[in-house]
């Protein structure tokens, strides 16, 4: 097993991935800590434009998608900073149910069920962060965190697409990773994840499987007895 960089989108944080936060539901507040727009996801044209902290509501009324009550007339739409650039969590923040979230989010039907599904599209980096904190100690040295750190981007990696017929590759759960956005972030583990940033575990080539634990009981296992197949 060896350590290899991976490619980034543009200069972004490594690769986009597109993370389920809420499913199933009939309303979203949303607002944001600086000017933001709403844009038509197909033809990407802008549906509205607000102010920093304007409140509006997002919400499913009679099949249709309506912003602040009035009809949308579209499948999907992106709320996201305005005049963005980079999708980086230094630029703005949108916040959606009083949760904040780095990048943009897209709002469509929630695919099979009723309701709207909201989706996080961030920089995978911007993902580690926020499940850093849920899987270390404060205790742990900086060599601990960094481990961690690049241990959960190639997971990340590994499994992306694990929701793909459902239009994104993780939930925000435990089936994937618990994911609650900016809430959860503390400096050491920016720190880590930045002083670690593009690297990945790889055999031959190839990304490995590296999955990880918030608690062994004690005791742990070799690799090959709880995947023999290698899987």
């Amino acid at each position: 097993t060896s350590v290899a960089p991976v490619a980034a989108a543009g200069n972004q944080a490594g690769p986009l991935v597109k993370v389920a936060i809420l499913t199933q539901q009939y309303g979203y507040m949303v607002t944001s800590n600086g000017p933001y727009e709403i844009v038509d996801v197909s033809s990407g044209k802008v549906l509205g434009e607000y102010a920093k902290e304007e409140k509006i509501r997002i919400g499913l009324r009679d099949g249709q998608m309506v912003i602040n009550n009035s009809v949308a007339n579209t499948s999907g739409l992106k709320i996201q900073p305005k005049s963005a650039g980079r999708i980086e969590r230094t630029n703005r923040i949108i916040e959606l149910n009083n949760r904040r979230y780095p990048g943009v989010i897209e709002i469509g039907r929630t695919q099979g069920k009723n309701g709207l599904t909201a989706i996080n599209i961030l920089p995978v980096d911007d993902y580690v962060y926020s499940l850093m904190m849920r899987d270390i100690s404060q205790e742990w040295p900086v060599e601990a965190l960094k481990a961690q750190a690049v241990a959960i981007r190639t997971f990340a990696l590994h499994e992306l697409g694990r929701h793909k017929d459902e239009g994104f590759d993780f939930c925000g759960t435990k089936h994937c990773q618990t994911y609650i956005g900016l809430s959860a972030e503390d400096e050491r583990a920016l720190k880590a994840v930045n002083d670690t940033k593009g690297m990945v575990l790889t055999w031959q080539g190839q990304l490995i499987v590296s999955p990880f634990h918030l608690s062994s009981g004690g005791y742990t296992e070799n690799g090959d007895v709880l995947w023999p197949q290698g899987k």
